[in-house]
């Protein structure tokens, strides 16, 4: 995959007007979202004009098989042709991008329930599905 074919966002509803600009600029013409309905009423998505907004809810989507997003993004950009230790690290990134989120979900808890739902919003390499070639 050659650079600036995909870009991944978390918040495109935080998107300023010179954001949007930017984002006009380098031409994007397709936006995946990948958030569940609740999060996108909530906050919904500012798109690039031209860009054609494709709800794509892995998480909550009746008719899909359903993954973690970061799964998805994975698959995405495995099939984007983006080496595997490119993928690897993007995929571990979320435990960065949600830390606050997470820490915060788990001090919520009790210390037995915590410990049960720590693995549920990590990712992890082994959470990763293999290629066959390494089944």
């Amino acid at each position: 995959m050659k650079m600036g074919e995909a870009y991944r966002s978390d918040a495109l509803d935080h998107l300023t007007d010179a954001d949007l600009a930017k984002l006009e600029r380098l031409d994007i013409d397709a936006v995946y979202d990948l958030r569940m309905e609740s999060e996108r009423s909530a906050d919904p998505d500012r798109v690039p004009a031209g860009a054609t907004y494709t709800v794509a809810d892995v998480m909550g989507a009746p008719d899909a098989i359903t993954m973690p997003r970061s799964e998805a993004e994975a698959a995405l950009l495995t099939a984007l042709g983006v080496p595997r230790e490119t993928v690897m690290a993007a995929y571990l990134t979320g435990n960065t991008c949600r830390a606050a989120v997470n820490e915060a979900t788990l001090a919520a808890l009790p210390a037995e329930q915590a410990e049960i739902y720590t693995p549920l919003l990590d990712v992890r390499p082994e959470y990763s599905a293999r290629p066959a070639s390494e089944a």
